[in-house]
């Protein structure tokens, strides 16, 4: 019993340094994806469907998560800067890590005009889009 206890604990403190936060600049926060809110004025034919085509058109895409962590994110910055474009470090770094995608990299203006232009090709001819940025403590989301 103690050695399961053990064994979990090791892995739940792994798993809690996974976040990726620590290396987290004072004013970064980490883009954790879209949210769609729909004002209407008319009626809406299929409001799903519609909300499938249009979040391909956000971009970036946020970093993945597993167990609201980011894994990829904290592979990334363990690796460092490796010194040599081969070895261990590089392949650390290169193929189970992936960049921080940040809220500041995420262009709200353009993705509003991009779903507008969207919007009006299929016949939303008065769709008006806005957006802005809801930051919590370490992530921020595009509204």
């Amino acid at each position: 019993m103690n050695k399961a206890l053990l064994i979990l604990s090791v892995i739940t403190m792994f798993m809690m340094g996974c976040t990726g936060t620590k290396y987290l600049a004072e004013n970064e926060h980490f883009y954790a994806g879209e949210e769609l809110n729909f004002i209407q004025d008319s009626v809406i034919v299929k409001r799903q469907k519609l909300e499938n085509e249009l979040l391909p058109l956000i971009q970036p895409d946020a970093n993945a998560k597993l167990l609201g962590m980011r894994p990829g994110v904290w592979f990334y910055n363990v690796a460092g800067n490796p010194k040599k474009e081969k070895g261990f470090k590089h392949w650390v770094k290169y193929n189970l890590g992936s960049p921080p995608v940040l809220v500041e990299n995420a262009n709200v203006d353009q993705m509003a005009s991009r779903l507008q232009r969207y919007l009006i090709n299929e016949g939303y001819f008065n769709a008006v889009v806005t957006g802005d940025i809801k930051l919590k403590k370490y992530t921020g989301k595009a509204i």
